[in-house]
C-alpha cells in the first residue's frame, strides 16, 4: 500500500484489480491493525491516477516494484509485515506446487 497519510488516517484506499487475495489482506488489516474502514475503490495500477482520488493505493506485482516512494511523496506500507506485527505469523503470498 502506498499512502500520502498515516494509515489510521485513510478514509478512501484504491485497490489494484490485480489481485483479489491482496485486497481481501488489505481489507483485514484495515480493520484489525488499523482500527479503520475506509471506502475501497477498484482501480487499475496507476499510482498517480489512483491518488488523484483515494488516500492510499494498493498495487501489486511488477507496477509497485516500479514505484519508488521517496520521489513519489509517499509511504510504503509493507502488508506482509503488517500481518506478521497483526498475528505474529508469517504471510505466504503464493506458492508453486507441482508433480515431482
Amino acid at each position: 500500500v502506498f499512502t500520502r497519510l498515516p494509515m489510521a488516517r485513510v478514509r478512501r484506499l484504491a485497490l489494484d484489480t490485480s489481485s483479489r487475495t491482496s485486497a481481501a489482506l488489505t481489507r483485514i488489516l484495515c480493520a484489525k491493525r488499523w482500527g479503520i474502514a475506509p471506502e475501497f475503490v477498484p482501480a487499475l495500477p496507476s499510482l498517480d491516477d489512483m491518488l488523484a482520488t483515494a488516500d492510499a493505493a494498493l498495487i501489486i506485482g511488477d507496477p509497485a516494484l516500479a514505484i519508488d516512494p521517496l520521489p513519489a511523496g509517499v509511504e510504503k506500507v509493507d502488508l506482509g509485515l503488517a500481518w506478521q506485527e497483526l498475528t505474529g505469523l508469517p504471510f505466504v503470498y503464493a506458492a508453486w506446487a507441482g508433480r515431482p
